[in-house]
């Protein structure tokens, strides 16, 4: 029990305390008014020393930030970090990682991540050793002789050697397989001089031959007892391909319930074995879209790491860094010769001279080489003298007035009942579209009608296959391989 003295004394030291914080309130509130609320009309007096002061603050904070911000490029160095996963994103849809029949840009990519090849491009598109230690060629240039590198293992941990090599392109060689790649081994000899040695021997010199060696080798040791008729669908090629290559098959995942929103999703670990030194990336993962479109939106929500072709510029712009490859290919307008207004040789070189390529170009908003020869100018036998009609509207319209073609009400010209008209062929995709509607302005301009067809994959597929068009915009692969024979020949 407290006693009444001992209440009496905290009473009071209570009301004590109660005074001094009321007096400490009283005083704030003094100096707070005698010191600020009655100083803020001198403000006006002092507003240029004031804006100067905050000014100069103001200058002090930015220049800390902006040094601050500065001073790692000079002291400092952004370097790759090791590990991580990378994901990317292609438009198309898989179907096969064998190499010998990859051919789509999902099932390329696939078989280039799992399998090697005896040579193999670099960044620089150089062709270069891979599985190769050595190639040798006799002076008729008909003899190959391809040493292997001693350190190669396949995934599952068993050597690749010469077997493995001769296995693969004798393979190819045969018709049940129906491997696109037969033609380019169609009379080549393969022959296994040693575990290590393998030789080619062709019926005739090709210079160009050491490039057909890029492609990925395959296991014999796993497809030896598969027959040839059943190896294009065998599970190997779908479920669990071994190769050689820098990453390790993991697994393939299918989502989407309709064929537009369908994904493939395809999953790599690093190869730690690989020949050319364990990948700096930890996992790799492939996911093919079926639909641009949805490629675009998973791209622009940030799940992909990179996109390949891509035809829209996507929405976070400021984050994304665009890589443009160089290729060994052109995109040309094939007129068809049988055609009664293209089978004359004075039009068709004035379409030529017609066709402004620097405004193409630059339309088209990213880098593009121009090519005029049918000939890339990093080939064998290319001659920058030999190129094609430069452009020159004022030529081309004298040109077509001299063959008798005339221009009629509508500008398009006319030659007797005959109309100066034909129609352009090319896929439904942006690029192409826009390179066909520009080139119907400029020949119009010269009094040339060119209706622009856009078709789908399929479609212009058949196009091409049975030549009904007139004339044909379109891309084509050269490689680095100078023999442009089957573009360009009637018999092809």
């Amino acid at each position: 029990m407290v006693d009444r003295v001992t209440k009496l004394r905290w009473r009071r030291r209570f009301r004590r305390k109660q005074r001094q914080v009321e007096h400490i309130g009283a005083q704030a509130d003094d100096h707070l008014d005698k010191h600020f609320f009655r100083r803020l009309n001198r403000l006006v007096d002092i507003r240029r020393f004031m804006f100067a002061w905050l000014l100069l603050l103001g200058l002090l904070i930015t220049g800390v930030i902006i040094q601050a911000r500065a001073l790692p490029e000079f002291y400092q160095e952004r370097v790759p970090q090791a590990g991580g996963t990378y994901s990317e994103g292609i438009f198309g849809t898989f179907t096969n990682a064998n190499p010998l029949y990859a051919t789509n840009p999902v099932d390329a990519s696939t078989s280039r991540l799992l399998f090697s090849g005896l040579m193999r491009y670099d960044s620089e598109n150089e062709l270069v050793p891979d599985l190769a230690k050595d190639l040798e060629v006799d002076e008729r240039g008909v003899i190959y002789t391809v040493k292997l590198r001693d350190d190669v293992v396949w995934h599952d941990g068993q050597p690749l050697t010469a077997d493995d090599v001769a296995f693969t392109y004798q393979t190819i060689q045969k018709p049940d397989a129906k491997s696109p790649l037969r033609s380019n081994w169609v009379g080549v000899k393969i022959k296994v001089i040693d575990p290590m040695t393998v030789e080619f021997t062709l019926p005739h010199g090709l210079a160009s031959f050491p490039h057909s060696l890029t492609n990925g080798i395959i296991p014999k040791h796993i497809l030896g007892n598969v027959a040839v008729s059943q190896l294009r669908s065998a599970s190997f090629n779908t479920i669990s391909p071994v190769g050689s290559g820098p990453f390790v098959w993991e697994t393939i995942q299918v989502e989407g319930s309709t064929v537009e929103d369908r994904e493939e999703r395809i999953g790599f670990t690093a190869n730690q074995q690989y020949h050319n030194g364990a990948p700096k990336i930890d996992r790799f993962l492939i996911r093919a879209f079926h639909d641009k479109q949805n490629l675009a939106e998973v791209f622009n929500q940030g799940e992909l790491s990179g996109a390949a072709g891509l035809e829209v510029n996507p929405s976070t712009a400021s984050t994304v860094r665009e890589h443009y490859v160089p290729l060994n290919g052109q995109v040309n307008v094939f007129l068809n010769n049988s055609h009664p207004v293209l089978s004359q040789r004075a039009i068709r070189q004035a379409l030529t001279r017609g066709t402004d390529q620097r405004a193409i170009i630059e339309g088209l908003g990213f880098p593009v080489i121009a090519s005029k020869s049918p000939l890339l100018n990093r080939h064998v036998g290319y001659d920058p003298q030999l190129t094609q009609l430069a452009f020159d509207q004022e030529a081309a319209k004298k040109q077509l007035d001299e063959a008798g073609w005339k221009p009629g009400e509508d500008g398009i010209r006319e030659k007797g009942s005959d109309r100066l008209e034909f129609s352009l062929f090319t896929q439904e995709v942006n690029q192409y579209s826009f390179v066909a509607n520009t080139l119907e302005q400029q020949w119009r301009d010269i009094g040339v009608a060119a209706e622009v067809v856009l078709q789908q994959d399929t479609d212009f597929q058949n196009t091409l296959a049975f030549h009904n068009y007139d004339a044909l915009l379109y891309g084509i692969t050269l490689g680095s391989d100078p023999d442009v024979y089957a573009y360009w020949h009637s018999s092809q």
